[in-house]
């Protein structure tokens, strides 16, 4: 191996360390890495940022930032105390969840339905009604299982 690939990978190596440890925030840790990679020449920085400029990548690392927010907002807790208000066990809190979650899933049903999809669908010249036309189906099926197999995992 070369200097060059010691020198990445003690570079991850301690990044990773770094993250084991929990003390510094995950992205602060990447992007030291990823600039002492870039300062010592070890990856060309026209082709390593490449793939942001994918409006996909974008999509998602927007959506996680709009979730966080909800979270650190209370949002997310407020409005599930007003949906599905205070359970008085974990079973019967499942169970009020599982049937909104079950029906909302979009996973299958839209290339935003899930991360992987908004990550396939532009590179893989899907269309929307690509997703609708397997997605719906699919959903279908999976919410039959769930319905079948819930009370059977947590009986009422």
């Amino acid at each position: 191996m070369s200097v060059d690939q010691y020198m990445t990978m003690g570079i991850w190596g301690l990044a990773f360390a770094i993250l084991i440890k929990g003390k510094v925030p995950p992205v602060a840790i990447f992007v030291g890495a990823l600039i002492l990679t870039f300062a010592f020449h070890l990856a060309p920085l026209g082709q390593s940022l490449k793939g942001f400029s994918n409006s996909d990548t974008l999509t998602v690392g927007a959506l996680l930032m709009v979730a966080v927010r909800m979270y650190r907002t209370g949002a997310i807790t407020f409005i599930t105390e007003k949906l599905f208000g205070h359970p008085k066990s974990l079973p019967a809190a499942q169970a009020r969840i599982l049937l909104p979650v079950a029906c909302s899933n979009a996973s299958f049903n839209a290339p935003m339905g899930y991360q992987t999809n908004l990550m396939v669908y532009g590179p893989g010249g899907y269309k929307f009604t690509d997703f609708v036309k397997f997605g719906i189906p699919m959903t279908i099926v999976v919410g039959i299982i769930t319905i079948i197999v819930a009370p059977l995992v947590w009986p009422f």
